[in-house]
């Protein structure tokens, strides 16, 4: 939970700071829509990155996070051995983003709507088995974990500014 509060805060400051820079300060609207550049390390260098390919690049401290307990990339998979592959296949994302930078945003929007998609499967299996598990006297399961919200948050965001990308890039085309 923990967690989840965490990244929460985190965006809220980030729309706070987004207004500041925009100099309506104490202004209640949206993030503007500058928010949704994607910011480089280095625009003099060729191999720049972008939020996206950080994020998957970032797959080992994520895969570290899990081993220590804290599953926040990949909550909806059990068995650790598809769990390790869901970070080799996203460090690998990562990597080709990182080589292709114009395919990141699509890769990002398959990805994250996957992962979005395993979740919500998650929670609804979790729903479903509930019933039986009263009736059996042995109710186990967990419908919404503090690991399985910031994985959602993390996924949604990454989703949310994918499709903006790919929708700035629509309409210069």
């Amino acid at each position: 939970m923990h967690a989840a509060a965490l990244i929460f805060a985190i965006g809220v400051l980030a729309q706070a700071k987004a207004v500041d820079l925009q100099g309506h300060r104490g202004a209640s609207h949206c993030i503007p829509p500058s928010i949704f550049r994607t910011p480089t390390l280095s625009v003099n260098r060729p191999w720049s990155l972008s939020l996206l390919t950080i994020y998957y690049l970032a797959s080992p401290v994520f895969l570290l996070l899990d081993l220590a307990g804290w599953p926040l990339r990949a909550a909806f998979i059990e068995a650790d051995a598809w769990r390790f592959t869901y970070y080799l296949l996203v460090f690998a994302l990562g990597v080709l983003g990182w080589r292709v930078p114009a395919l990141m945003p699509a890769l990002a929007i398959v990805e994250s709507s996957l992962s979005l998609g395993g979740l919500f499967v998650d929670a609804m299996s979790g729903i479903f088995r509930l019933p039986g598990e009263v009736i059996d006297g042995r109710p186990t399961v967990k419908i919404a974990t503090p690991a399985g919200l910031a994985n959602f948050m993390l996924s949604g965001i990454a989703l949310i500014v994918s499709f903006n990308l790919n929708l700035r890039r629509a309409r210069r085309n």
